[in-house]
């Protein structure tokens, strides 16, 4: 995976998106189809994680990369679900909004942690 040129920032996101949404879909459809529950979905959700880390991680990250994925996954569904938030109050940004911000802000990249 490393041996070609690196993504730009644009062009990493599409990537991103696009097969994010393929493999959600897929995902989404086939465990539907097949009459499957959330917590079939949820175990699929854990193979996929444990196939990605054992593929591109050496051993001895494992927790690490689990704890960065965790981190940011929470981060990004924090600020999802607070986008379609009406504001009320006086007026003030909340301060889990704040630091939530931050750690998205701070996010830590996985490079570092490749074979």
């Amino acid at each position: 995976m490393t041996s070609k040129p690196s993504l730009d920032a644009e062009a990493a996101a599409e990537l991103h998106n696009r097969v994010a949404t393929e493999i959600v879909t897929q995902i989404l459809n086939e465990t539907r189809t097949a009459g499957g529950t959330h917590s079939d979905l949820l175990v699929i959700c854990e193979s996929v994680l444990v196939g990605v880390v054992v593929e591109c991680f050496r051993l001895g990250h494992d927790c690490k990369v689990i704890d960065l994925i965790f981190t940011a996954a929470k981060a990004r569904l924090a600020k999802v679900r607070l986008e379609d938030l009406e504001a009320r109050g006086r007026g003030e940004q909340s301060t889990f909004r704040n630091r939530n911000d931050r750690a998205l802000e701070r996010r830590t990249t996985f490079r570092s942690l490749k074979r």
